[in-house]
């Protein structure tokens, strides 16, 4: 076992030679016997003379368990009135129905092929029409033990007694629910079953090596051959029905059964069975049964029946690639699977394993229903949805098998730096789909833009880290990259090309088009870790070529879409523009006010002008030197000149028009009108620049008015003596 446990890739790997090794070395006990009533019982048989038997199946236990040696014949009735006019006939009857003359011919010629048969004893429904073909039976055969049973009556259809069998089928919506569902007043097919069980079993016991004939009805017989024949309900219902006077023969094997006739192997029903001993004496089986644990090792053969069916399959499919439970499994469940397999195959059980850790509360305490000491999980699910839940989890320490301090601040957290974002991204996309054309979709080339093509070696990289991941059966590492992969997708890529894919600009669909690929290939990774958000998305973006993203096949990675010195660079520009908007933060200048100049102290961007108009624009500079000789890495020029000052306000007025059409609730298909008051200081300043903010902020016209008409929507941007209210 211990050998056998090297071959075994753990995870965490301190398992393997810790504490799943040490409970190997120690190979206490196993007592895989219980004195209870529930579990698997054990097949083992002793005779009080103090022999003992294992039986290994089904088959070997019929052939050894004590037999009555009866052999039983099956007839219905002949044809009879009930089934001339097609009317249900069940107790009471509450009107005679006699066999017709060609049903009695029937039985009369069913009585001369069971003359060879021997029939001791006749046991019959004690309905007329079964009566009276006994009566024919019983005179040709010459059988004078006749026994009239309640059990063989036909199935009691109740309120529906007496009328037309055309109207059974009213009540049921298909033929599988007349075994669940009963007829008003009277029976069900499995009540039906259960009658037919209780009938064969007494009979079985009361009586020895006799040559039975059983007279009866339609279903009940039927019924009856199935149970004998250990048939499902489905494979009952694909079987001969019994026709008028047919005779069959039926092969009564001794099985435990439950009290609808079906095999069972579990207690009381398997205690039932006695198997003779070769001192002559009945054996008992033992009342133990399995440790439940011997159960859960014995799981991997037994679910498929093995080694008496399906053995091509286990042997293929054994042992498992993978398995997954906490970390107490590695002295329960993994612990057994290992025993097992070890004794019977030589083998591990399973090649890969991951383990994981407890879910403590949020003071690490072990979760209580009577403390409460948990959030209600279908609030936090409702709240935050399940794949924020899912996706703290998967990319938390506890599936290292570590534990965690349950936070719900956490799951938030995730809700909303994932799931909001990736719901928002995709908003986004929507709004402006439908300007891609087919022609667009069409293109295979990538755009040259920067941000495009950086965002697709963001993406092929991703996929191939969580690829790794998951082939390496590290599920924190294969989770962890999508929430970075989706901040940098919105917080950068989104962002920086939102004016791009607004404008009627060529790069406007490149940029439309890559950001669709994006989410379509995010969603078949994001499948595993959060399946909702990923269908989502697969069915959002609207390149579904199946009925689900979970019907998908994995991504392969596009090495020729791998850049990884535009993403090292890309990664130094936005270290630089985030230290450059810390400056500015600093000295209390918004961002919208542009700036002269940028000092960088590193050259690595130098000559990289894709990356320095990055820069720029995210920050609102004019210029960029590289200075070896500053004492910071960057250092940021905070001297506005009036050239600058009088740049910036007209950002104001642009962000502010900006504003009002969102207030507006306007689309970019919207043109409005605008309506300009202001002193006139501000009039100068809106004649110097009405072609820039109308192009700006999709206007149709801007209007000077002395005064805003009231009620309405308005903002109001001032700088020294400049003031200006504008509204629709």
């Amino acid at each position: 076992m211990i050998a056998l446990n090297e071959k075994i890739d753990w995870h965490p790997e301190f398992l393997k030679r810790g504490r799943f090794k040490k409970g190997l070395e120690a190979a206490p006990d196993w007592n895989v016997s219980r004195s209870r009533f529930w579990g698997t019982p054990l097949p083992i048989w002793r005779c009080q003379c103090g022999n003992y038997s294992v039986v290994g199946s089904i088959e070997e236990l019929s052939k050894r368990a004590d037999k009555s040696g009866n052999k039983y014949f099956l007839i219905r009735h002949g044809l009879a009135e009930t089934n001339v006019l097609g009317v249900s006939n069940s107790w009471p009857e509450k009107k005679l129905y006699h066999l017709v003359e060609k049903g009695r011919k029937q039985v009369e010629l069913a009585a001369n092929k069971l003359k060879k048969e021997n029939i001791d004893m006749i046991i019959s429904s004690d309905m007329l029409r079964a009566k009276e073909t006994t009566a024919i039976l019983a005179d040709r055969l010459g059988v004078k033990n006749i026994i009239y049973d309640e059990r063989l009556r036909d199935l009691n259809v109740g309120e529906l007694n007496g009328k037309s069998t055309s109207e059974h089928d009213r009540l049921f919506k298909n033929t599988e629910e007349k075994f669940t569902k009963s007829f008003p007043g009277g029976e069900s097919r499995n009540d039906l079953k259960k009658r037919m069980t209780d009938f064969i079993q007494d009979i079985d016991k009361k009586y020895q090596n006799k040559n039975i004939l059983i007279v009866g009805h339609g279903d009940p017989l039927w019924i009856l051959e199935a149970i004998s024949n250990n048939l499902s309900n489905k494979q009952l219902l694909k079987s001969h029905y019994i026709g008028n006077a047919e005779v069959r023969k039926i092969k009564r094997q001794t099985f435990p059964r439950n009290d609808y006739g079906e095999i069972d192997l579990h207690r009381p029903y398997i205690d039932k069975i006695d198997i003779l001993c070769g001192c002559g004496g009945r054996m008992k089986r033992i009342p133990d049964v399995f440790d439940c644990w011997f159960e859960s090792g014995s799981m991997p053969f037994a679910e498929k029946h093995y080694p008496f069916e399906n053995k091509k399959i286990f042997e293929k499919n054994f042992p498992a690639d993978f398995i997954s439970e906490y970390i107490a499994q590695t002295r329960g469940w993994f612990y057994t699977l290992h025993v097992l397999s070890s004794a019977l195959f030589s083998k591990p059980a399973f090649k890969h394993v991951v383990t994981t850790g407890n879910i403590l509360s949020e003071k690490g305490e072990k979760l209580s229903k009577s403390r409460k000491n948990f959030p209600d999980p279908w609030i936090l699910i409702r709240r935050f949805g399940v794949d924020a839940v899912r996706y703290y989890l998967m990319a938390s320490s506890v599936m290292s098998a570590d534990n965690i301090n349950f936070s719900e601040k956490e799951v938030d957290e995730i809700y909303k730096k994932y799931s909001l974002i990736t719901q928002n991204v995709l908003n986004f996309f929507q709004l402006s789909s439908h300007r891609l054309k087919k022609s667009d979709i069409a293109k295979k080339s990538l755009g040259k833009n920067i941000l495009d093509r950086w965002i697709m070696s963001r993406l092929h990289s991703t996929i191939g880290e969580i690829t790794s991941a998951y082939e390496s059966y590290e599920i924190i590492y294969a989770s962890r990259p999508l929430l970075d992969f989706i901040q940098d997708l919105s917080l950068w890529y989104v962002r920086r090309s939102r004016e791009r894919i607004k404008s009627e600009s060529p790069g406007a669909a490149e940029a439309l088009k890559t950001l669709r690929d994006v989410l379509y290939n995010l969603s078949l990774i994001m499948a595993p870790v959060t399946p909702f958000l990923a269908e989502m998305l697969y069915q959002g973006v609207g390149m579904n070529k199946k009925q689900s993203v979970h019907l998908e096949n994995w991504p392969k990675v596009n090495k020729n879409l791998v850049r990884k010195d535009i993403e090292n660079n890309m990664f130094k520009a936005r270290k630089i523009s985030s230290e450059a908007l810390r400056l500015r933060a600093e000295a209390g200048i918004k961002v919208r006010q542009p700036l002269q100049e940028l000092r960088i102290k590193s050259y690595e961007l130098r000559n990289k002008k894709e990356f320095l108009d990055i820069i720029k624009d995210e920050i609102n500079i004019k210029k960029i030197i590289f200075d070896k000789n500053i004492k910071d890495e960057t250092e940021l020029d905070t001297a506005i000149t009036p050239e600058l000052k009088e740049e910036g306000f007209l950002r104001e007025i642009i962000r502010a028009v900006q504003d009002l059409r969102k207030k507006a609730g306007l689309t970019p298909k919207d043109r409005p009108k605008l309506l300009v008051e202001a002193n006139s200081e501000g009039k100068n300043f809106i004649e110097k620049y009405a072609e820039k903010i109308k192009k700006e902020t999709l206007l149709l016209k801007m209007e000077l008015v002395e005064r805003l008409p009231q009620g309405v929507i308005s903002n109001n941007v001032k700088q020294d003596k400049i003031e200006i209210n504008i509204a629709f």
